[in-house]
């Protein structure tokens, strides 16, 4: 166990590492919010990144976004405001009124999702700006049923942030 869970995260990192134009697509999209608000909208695993955007004692280049409690709640956006929705699966109906609600403002849009191409149904893999991969297929460790749990998602939400964050950061650097 202590040596499969980490060879199988690396594994799942590496194919995370695959959507490396989509990072550096989001993260301009992220830069170029410099007079609008960053907002942030998750669910189920995702809520990782509340409790990382609330409480770290790390100032990255998105560390002060507003979270979207509820759909309640929706604050009026406009064309400068950008949303990072984050769900483990793309078909997530509160996501998806999201996102179209957010995008009908002139909000733009990125998506931290798992896509299910199996599915007729529009999800944020057609409906985002932005829309960049989790992979998440399966859990890291098959369990003595045959089960495979340790479902990857926070870690993935995680990697995602920093590797937004820290592409922001770059993009911003060279700005100035």
């Amino acid at each position: 166990m202590f040596q499969i869970i980490p060879t199988q995260l690396f594994g799942h990192f590496k194919a995370m590492a695959e959507e490396e134009p989509a990072y550096e697509d989001g993260a301009r999209l992220l830069a170029q919010a410099n007079h609008g608000t960053l907002y942030l909208f998750t669910k189920e695993d995702a809520r990782i990144l509340d409790t990382l955007n609330a409480s770290t004692t790390e100032q990255t280049s998105l560390h002060a976004m507003t979270s979207i409690a509820s759909l309640d709640h929706i604050p009026r956006f406009t064309t400068a405001d950008r949303v990072i929705i984050a769900v483990p699966r793309e078909h997530h109906t509160e996501a998806v009124s999201l996102c179209q609600k957010a995008q009908s403002m002139g909000a733009q849009v990125l998506a931290l999702s798992t896509s299910d191409p199996s599915s007729s149904e529009k999800g944020l893999y057609s409906l985002a700006d932005i829309f960049i991969s989790m992979h998440v297929k399966d859990g890291l460790y098959p369990n003595e049923n045959g089960k495979r749990v340790v479902i990857p998602h926070a870690f993935s939400f995680l990697m995602a942030y920093y590797w937004l964050s820290l592409t922001v950061q770059d993009i911003l650097d060279e700005l100035h």
